[in-house]
């Protein structure tokens, strides 16, 4: 009698585990198959935001170039896509990260309207590396002495990218920035 009730109770039990296995199984493979789909949606639509953001950084190189262009500019250009000119060349010291530096400056738009001045703003002063001014700013300054005014012109995503500056830059916005640099202190 004893056999027949455990063979009983492991029958049950092999039963109800079964039937709890069976649909927790199909509803696994179910959202495995979910997984993947939404692997595949999210993979496709990865693949149409980079797209577009190489859309939109080519027209954004296509409108330097021919604004460089039409204003016949010679300009040395950077692997980052970075365009700088040294108008008149300074004999001080070259900023390097870390350095201490002071600038005048205005910043344009393309198109010319104004955005900024130390005329308005006052002196610019950072330390390089360390600060919250545009990448593209303090790649050109790795490259202009003491002394030296330069042209640049920075392609948003080396300058404030997609959400601009919450004020004057809007996003996506290449820039022109007249430097002049008026102290490098390198510590």
């Amino acid at each position: 009698m004893k056999k027949l009730i455990v063979l009983g109770l492991m029958v049950s039990v092999a039963i109800l585990l079964h039937s709890c296995s069976c649909p927790e199984s199909k509803k696994e493979a179910a959202s495995s198959e979910q997984l993947v789909g939404d692997e595949k949606e999210h993979g496709d639509m990865k693949e149409s935001l980079i797209n577009r953001n190489k859309a939109r950084m080519r027209a954004e190189q296509k409108s330097i170039e021919d604004f460089v262009a039409k204003k016949k500019l010679q300009m040395e250009k950077t692997a980052t896509g970075l365009r700088y000119k040294i108008i008149k060349k300074g004999n001080g010291a070259v900023p390097r990260m870390l350095s201490d530096v002071e600038l005048n400056y205005t910043i344009t738009h393309l198109n010319g309207n104004y955005c900024y001045s130390s005329d308005s703003s006052g002196v610019l002063g950072f330390t390089m590396g360390q600060s919250n001014e545009p990448g593209g700013l303090q790649e050109a300054l790795l490259n202009i002495p003491q002394g030296s005014t330069a042209m640049l012109i920075i392609p948003s995503y080396l300058a404030y990218g997609l959400t601009g500056d919450g004020d004057k830059i809007q996003g996506g916005e290449s820039l022109i920035y007249t430097i002049e640099v008026l102290k490098v202190s390198t510590k």
